[in-house]
């Protein structure tokens, strides 16, 4: 089952806002990445829309930067590019203007679900995205206390097309025993679709977290559904 050739779609490794604090350390933070059995990352800097301090130019070009310094280390893991997208006003047309960018080029976005409440036109904007055919993945709503108090909102986003993107941590228990119940349960039921490492750096969320949560998944749903959540990232960046 595990062959060492993960696909991570949700991390933080560019050195901005958040993430590691130069390109060395954020090579550093990639080959961890390696040493863990990922051979692709989508690197997915979070995206405000609004945000005048974010340039998608820049982001572009530090993308570059990393992957070069990558390939030039000889570590072999292909990147992407991608955002983290806060589902607010404004955001729908920075992703069809490309100031926002889907996850590898494709049609998949990575929508941000927030920690403490959900923004009452959350929803409505992500079936905008859909009718003009983009592919909603809600970033770790499990760590939405709302989502964890009635999970209904969630499973009516999920059967009307959009998919569900399980941290690492929150499986493994970094943020409680309240979340990491709760992701158990997301698994059993088979409402995620993914699960990634949403890392930061090499010491904050590392990326080794992933295979460490495929290996506390193995134990609690059948290999068939495991092995769909480890290929589902290859097919959605073909």
């Amino acid at each position: 089952m595990f062959e060492n050739n993960f696909i991570d779609i949700h991390t933080h490794l560019l050195p901005i806002q958040d993430g590691p604090a130069d390109i060395e350390e954020a090579v550093i933070t990639v080959r961890i990445a390696k040493e863990n059995g990922i051979s692709e990352i989508v690197l997915t800097p979070h995206y405000m829309p609004g945000d005048r301090s974010y340039s998608s130019s820049d982001v572009y070009s530090l993308f570059k930067e990393l992957d070069e310094e990558t390939q030039k280390r000889g570590l072999r893991v292909k990147l992407y590019l991608g955002n983290e997208c806060v589902i607010a006003k404004g955001i729908v047309e920075d992703i069809k203007e490309g100031r926002a960018f889907t996850l590898g080029g494709t049609r998949y976005v990575l929508c941000e679900y927030p920690f403490y409440q959900v923004p009452f036109d959350f929803m409505n904007i992500l079936y905008e995205l859909m009718d003009i055919g983009y592919k909603p993945i809600i970033a770790h709503p499990e760590r939405n206390f709302y989502i964890r108090s009635d999970i209904e909102n969630l499973l009516e986003l999920k059967n009307n097309g959009c998919l569900i993107q399980l941290n690492a941590e929150s499986l493994l228990g970094a943020y409680g025993n309240t979340i990491k119940k709760f992701s158990e349960k997301l698994l059993k039921d088979q409402v995620v679709d993914f699960i990634a490492s949403d890392a930061h750096n090499c010491m904050r969320r590392s990326p080794a977290t992933l295979k460490k949560a495929y290996i506390k998944a193995e134990k609690l749903i059948r290999k068939d559904y495991l092995a769909e959540l480890i290929n589902r990232p290859k097919a959605i960046l073909k």
